[in-house]
């Protein structure tokens, strides 16, 4: 094709090139590209640039659509994968680039009748998670579960299970990733000024560490685990959470289970633990700015719709006050926090 360096240039290597290319902000949008690269070379890396040109190029892309929509893709995935490709297309133009022709028409990513998945944002109430925190462990001290791991210690069982409360309370009141409550260390907690320092591994190019204020119960949570342990601080360098937790998603999970067996509840997750600190902290009047800030995102999307949603249920305080445990909705810690849902405009 006229204009083009290499008309027979694989899409394969042009995705290899753009990556190459490309500096993400992020490690979390690192491993969104590369997932999206990964199956954009599995279902057109075979064909050639030329292919792809308009206008033919558009009914490549529709055939490739349409094998997706056999495999049971969902039209979020559908999506993404093409829009990367088009991105990649687009960049093999850029900056004077001679690489791809003219970028073709994108097809719609829904079948006939379908719709993009509106957003639906779980959140779990403080006073719901305190019982979930209280109790997870229950079931496994009544069963003897932990005497084969620690070999009857009982010393060491019941360090495990205040470890792992902690990772908990972390988890819910600062909106951790399970990676960074993993590798909490005793210098990221300053129990005597009721200061944490935040760290966020997925953004941690583009955000620094930064100290924030405890909330209230974060703080008693700590000073209890100090006074168990007989420490007047944690040690600068241990891992004060017990490290990583495989299957502290399953362990909720079933205490959750166990206390609502009607299924009143859903089931909590570190993702949801998150949201709920973003819902705790808008309920407050805090600011979407102020809370991606103590969460580390750098996108605010997830935290305006919220935001959107509070102030729709008339919930949010009108002036930004601490979480205490007094400063909750009716003076108390919040109870039975709705599933928040979102019409896309």
């Amino acid at each position: 094709m006229p204009g083009l360096e290499d008309a027979g240039l694989l899409v394969r290597d042009l995705v290899a090139m753009y990556q190459d290319a490309r500096d993400y902000d992020t490690a979390g949008g690192e491993r969104y590209g590369a997932d999206c690269a990964k199956r954009t070379c599995e279902g057109i890396g075979h064909m050639t640039v030329n292919d792809l040109a308009a206008p033919q190029g558009a009914a490549v892309l529709r055939a490739w659509r349409e094998r997706m929509w056999k495999d049971a893709w969902k039209p979020r995935s559908v999506r993404n994968v093409l829009n990367f490709a088009a991105a990649v297309l687009r960049w093999g133009q850029d900056d004077g680039r001679q690489l791809t022709g003219q970028v073709p028409k994108l097809p719609k990513f829904c079948r006939p009748g379908e719709a993009m998945n509106d957003p639906r944002f779980v959140t779990f109430a403080e006073s719901d998670f305190r019982l979930v925190r209280d109790h997870a462990f229950d079931a496994a001290l009544r069963m003897n579960s932990f005497n084969r791991i620690f070999r009857g210690d009982r010393a060491a069982i019941l360090d495990y299970v205040a470890r792992r409360q902690l990772y908990l309370s972390l988890a819910f009141y600062t909106g951790a990733h399970p990676e960074d409550l993993a590798t909490c260390r005793g210098a990221h907690l300053n129990v005597q000024f009721r200061r944490y320092e935040r760290h966020n591994t997925k953004s941690a190019r583009v955000v620094e560490p930064e100290w924030f204020d405890m909330p209230e119960q974060l703080a008693l949570d700590c000073e209890a685990e100090l006074v168990r342990r007989c420490l007047p601080r944690f040690p600068p360098e241990e891992i004060v959470t017990g490290g990583f937790w495989r299957h502290g998603t399953r362990v909720a999970t079933e205490a959750c289970l166990r206390l609502w067996p009607d299924r009143s509840r859903p089931h909590l997750d570190f993702r949801t633990t998150r949201r709920s600190m973003i819902w705790e902290y808008t309920i407050r009047g805090w600011r979407t700015h102020e809370i991606a800030a103590l969460v580390g995102h750098v996108d605010e999307q997830m935290i305006r719709q919220v935001y959107r949603r509070c102030t729709e249920l008339g919930i949010v305080s009108p002036v930004r006050v601490a979480w205490t445990c007094s400063s909750g909705p009716h003076g108390r810690p919040s109870a039975t926090a709705p599933v928040l849902e979102f019409k896309r405009a």
